[in-house]
């Protein structure tokens, strides 16, 4: 559920008619709409449900603290909900979901001193972050 410190801008949707096969439209990223369709006595034909993209990748996750060679984890912060991969080369070596509040921690294997790990986030819609790159220390 998400709070607003104001409320949202009422949405403004394009014309539809009985030849329109999709409703387009704008409001702000994020919002929540419903939409009802009704035939001409108003009797309620089908209700849809839609959560507004902002259509943009996450940022890089966040990664904190150091990444040692001793680690079996790496933790961080990035968009709510999105799915963090953490990559050695072109191996992934460890994949998690971040909460509601976008941390995360990836359980990956313990790594030599100076690989470097490259982590993504990808959210909802499918769009992924560029990486963050970490230096594993010793």
């Amino acid at each position: 559920m998400k709070f607003w410190e104001a409320s949202p801008a009422a949405p403004t949707a394009n014309e539809v008619s009985d030849q329109s096969t999709e409703v387009t439209g704008k409001t702000e990223a994020g919002a929540i709409l419903t939409i009802t369709a009704e035939n001409a006595d108003g009797e309620l034909i089908d209700t849809k449900t839609v959560s507004v993209n902002d259509g943009e990748a996450p940022s890089a996750p966040n990664v904190q603290g150091n990444v040692k060679s001793s680690s079996e984890t790496v933790s961080g912060k990035t968009e709510a909900n999105a799915e963090v991969t953490v990559k050695a080369g072109d191996n992934v070596i460890g994949a998690a979901k971040a909460d509601d509040k976008g941390h995360f921690e990836v359980e990956i294997e313990k790594q030599e001193k100076s690989t470097i790990l490259s982590i993504t986030a990808t959210d909802a819609e499918g769009k992924t972050s560029k990486a963050a790159k970490v230096t594993v220390k010793k």
